[in-house]
């Protein structure tokens, strides 16, 4: 019976998952991507990066708490990502920013940091990114926090069409280089940055 058991377990999801995680410390790891959170008993959330299909990565997800436990979740907390390559958290702590190269081409989501904590306690429902910088069909790297808004530089006119998360209109053409920007994720308002120009 204790074989059978066994072998059941071994054909789970989770002993899949537990079989990818890394041995050495997640932090060292080179397929993990991890942000400190620090907020209602999540201390760090990691991404290990594994190689599923022809689409892409789709992550791992696991999270150490106050206590130093790590936690692995058998579902992904934050919707559709796939080959995430960064997470950054602004000062306030109230928003997430998140790089990854999706289905081939670069993205940043924007996710509430209250969202986040929802689902990862959750069990079930992912938490949705509140903007996305969707650059499609030119390219956007990420940069930083500062001031509370979310610098990053892309070959497309952000500041001239609506954040819709689709790309843009065939018929804009990127730019020759790429411009800086800055997006307020308090009112999705973005503004170029001279000085990157």
């Amino acid at each position: 019976m204790k074989k059978l058991l066994l072998s059941l377990f071994m054909l789970s999801p989770l002993a899949t998952i537990l079989a990818q995680v890394p041995t050495c410390p997640l932090d060292q790891a080179p397929n993990v991507v991890s942000v400190a959170i620090n907020q209602e008993g999540i201390c760090t959330l990691y991404a290990i990066n594994m190689a599923f299909g022809e689409m892409g990565e789709t992550p791992t997800w696991c999270y150490t708490d106050d206590a130093g436990v790590l936690k692995i979740m058998a579902y992904e907390p934050l919707y559709t990502l796939m080959n995430l390559m960064e997470m950054k958290v602004d000062s306030s702590g109230k928003w997430l920013s998140v790089y990854n190269e999706g289905e081939g081409h670069p993205m940043v989501d924007i996710y509430s940091i209250a969202d986040v904590i929802w689902a990862l306690n959750d069990n079930e429902n992912p938490a949705e990114p509140t903007y996305t910088i969707n650059p499609y069909p030119g390219y956007v790297v990420p940069g930083s926090w500062k001031g509370g808004q979310l610098e990053f530089e892309a070959d497309m006119p952000f500041d001239q069409f609506p954040l819709s998360g689709e790309g843009f209109p065939v018929e804009v053409l990127p730019y020759d280089s790429l411009i800086g920007f800055a997006i307020d994720p308090e009112n999705g308002a973005i503004i170029r940055i001279p000085n990157k120009e």
